[in-house]
């Protein structure tokens, strides 16, 4: 994906940068809100395309989200992150990691008890996750760089207002 924008919004970064005394985190910050709202859509069309149990109870829409974390198990299989820059955000959307979302998103294949040898079934794939993000990651590109322009200038202004407040003036 390409954004359009980026080299003006890399001005207002370093801007800001001069201005505080911890501009990584404040600028990460900038990102994960900018990213977050705009994955929103992707994230109700996968809840909304994600299959419900009939017995109620939690659902796999439940546990789809936004977030910076992976599972252990994520983390060690190194996919992810393992040569990652203080100043790099990565962003996750998809189901938590503990649960059936694969098993649902990809499906299985026949399974055989390995004592026995007797069919235990199949799981026939439901995708909800890829359909989701198909339909929505160009909006997601096309709309996370003017959104984050404006929060930029959000924090920006918060900044400002901070520093004024320490030096005394009002």
């Amino acid at each position: 994906m390409d954004l359009k924008g980026a080299r003006e919004l890399i001005e207002e970064f370093e801007d800001i940068a001069k201005e505080n005394s911890r501009p990584d985190r404040l600028i990460k910050n900038t990102v994960k809100r900018s990213f977050k709202r705009g994955a929103k859509p992707i994230v109700a069309k996968a809840k909304a395309l994600a299959p419900r149990s009939d017995e109620g109870g939690p659902h796999m829409a439940d546990k789809i989200a936004v977030t910076t974390r992976l599972s252990r198990r994520q983390r060690r299989q190194g996919r992810y992150g393992s040569t990652r820059a203080k100043s790099e955000v990565q962003m996750f959307i998809g189901a938590a990691p503990k649960g059936p979302a694969v098993l649902v998103e990809f499906g299985t294949g026949p399974r055989y008890q390995k004592t026995t040898g007797r069919y235990t079934g199949a799981v026939s794939p439901q995708p909800f996750m890829r359909p989701a993000w198909e339909q929505g990651k160009h909006q997601l590109a096309s709309g996370f760089v003017d959104d984050l322009a404006d929060e930029l200038r959000k924090t920006a202004e918060r900044a400002r207002k901070r520093q004024m407040k320490k030096a005394g003036i009002k």
